[in-house]
């Protein structure tokens, strides 16, 4: 092994050392961008020998690579906005951040997303983003988000023509 990778690898098993997955929202941000930006400026091969050397399994850094991905497209005055507003789960926070960044900027900004949020909340809370049409407050699929209730139907034989008084007095009925 060079010595350059050498020193690579120190670096990124200190970056990883140093902020767990399991720590605070700062340092799960923090290790999530350092993953992306060794995963963009690496090799292959380079990139994948660093991944081995963390511990961490496959299926959770590919989750911690998704949140960095998602949270380097923000400015750094939004980053911190949206890191003083994170849970400190990394499963919660990649549900977050399969809306996209610019929502879930506006979500922390309004209070639908807070350092309580559970896994489920944001489950509940992508979906309603990027279906808001299925989120009518209760439950029912309505034509303007609101649950409709059915009144009345008429049915008559198409011979047989539906008069001006008989008409009121179905309404009326």
């Amino acid at each position: 092994m060079s010595e350059q990778l050498e020193k690579g690898l120190a670096t990124f098993v200190r970056l990883t050392e140093e902020n767990p997955y399991t720590g605070t929202p700062e340092q799960i941000v923090t290790l999530c961008l350092g993953i992306d930006a060794a995963a963009t400026r690496l090799k292959r091969s380079t990139f994948s020998l660093f991944r081995e050397e963390t511990g961490i399994n496959d299926k959770v850094f590919s989750k911690l690579r998704v949140i960095g991905k998602t949270l380097k497209q923000l400015s750094d005055k939004e980053r911190r906005d949206v890191v003083n507003g994170l849970p400190a789960s990394y499963s919660t926070i990649h549900v977050l951040c399969s809306i996209s960044p610019a929502e879930l900027v506006t979500g922390i900004r309004s209070k639908n997303i807070s350092p309580a949020t559970t896994v489920g909340a944001a489950r509940a809370y992508a979906k309603q983003v990027r279906f808001p049409a299925l989120a009518a407050a209760d439950g029912g699929k309505g034509r303007w988000g609101a649950k409709q209730e059915h009144l009345w139907s008429v049915f008559r034989p198409e011979e047989t023509p539906l008069a001006g008084e008989a008409s009121k007095a179905l309404e009326e009925a």
